[in-house]
């Protein structure tokens, strides 16, 4: 809670009136919660959580990531492989020399909302990911090449 521009914090006025407005909202949320049906439990109920994500990674389009040889790209590589297993997407990894130093999402033109998703996601991370859509990219599958510096680490 934020003290009232009007009362200093070290006011002992202010201090009951902000632990009174804090106990106030306390009860109201614990009201609320009264109504929808109880306390907030955890929700991370792994068998079903994985239920849904195994139906719909079915239909969606696989993700090949192709690995550089190195430390650094390989535990991103691995990092990389469970952030999208997790998030419902059939994941391949091999090792070979990419040809770029980051990270780069590569893949046809059908399967290109699949790509923005990854890519835009490592822009949301805060990594730079390159985007290349064209028709010479492997069929329905996008490629994701993790190169030497994937993250920014030095070799």
């Amino acid at each position: 809670m934020v003290a009232n521009g009007r009362f200093g914090r070290e006011s002992s006025t202010a201090n009951q009136k902000m632990i009174r407005e804090n106990e106030a909202d306390l009860e109201r949320v614990r009201r609320r919660l009264a109504k929808m049906g109880g306390p907030l439990r955890a929700q991370r109920n792994g068998f079903h959580k994985s239920q849904w994500f195994e139906q719909n990674a079915q239909f969606g389009t696989p993700v090949e990531l192709k690995i550089a040889p190195g430390f650094n790209a390989d535990w991103a590589g691995r990092g990389l492989a469970k952030a999208l297993e997790s998030c419902g997407f059939k994941t391949r990894t091999s090792k070979e020399d990419v040809g770029w130093d980051g990270v780069h999402v590569e893949s046809r033109s059908e399967d290109a909302a699949t790509a923005l998703v990854i890519q835009g996601a490592f822009r949301i991370a805060g990594f730079g990911a390159g985007l290349t859509i064209h028709d010479r990219a492997a069929a329905r599958r996008v490629v994701v090449h993790v190169g030497a510096q994937a993250l920014g680490f030095p070799t």
